[in-house]
């Protein structure tokens, strides 16, 4: 997965372990150098995480999402209290996201190297 869409999957699941935080709101991305702006809204079910980086969306209630980036889903599967294991079917591959506070930390299995994310 490439740093852009693996930080909106980290934003993604994020929102899900963060009591559902709407509006809008800045990423610090490490591999990147940067900060990276998104917009999530949700009426409750059905979630739209807006990435400005890449122009595009992901939606989709969970375990499902689209990500209209790479036109591919991503599935989720909860792990751990703040853990979720993430298949790409876009790369075909893994990736586990940890959420704890305002970091993340995504390993990714197909890079065997970790990212991280800090949410401001």
């Amino acid at each position: 997965m490439d740093n852009p869409q693996r930080a909106a999957v980290a934003v993604l699941c994020n929102y899900l372990l963060d009591n559902g935080q709407k509006g809008s709101l800045s990423v610090y991305d490490y591999a990147q150098q940067r900060h990276l702006q998104f917009m999530i809204m949700s009426n409750g079910k059905d979630v739209v995480i807006h990435d400005y980086d890449r122009s595009c969306d992901i939606t989709g209630r969970f375990p499902s999402y689209y990500d209209y980036g790479v036109s591919r889903y991503i599935n989720l599967t909860k792990i751990g209290s703040n853990v979720y294991n993430v298949f790409d079917y876009n790369q075909g591959s893994y990736l586990m996201v940890t959420v704890k506070g305002k970091s993340i930390t995504v390993f990714d299995y197909q890079k065997s190297q970790y990212y991280n994310y800090s949410m401001n």
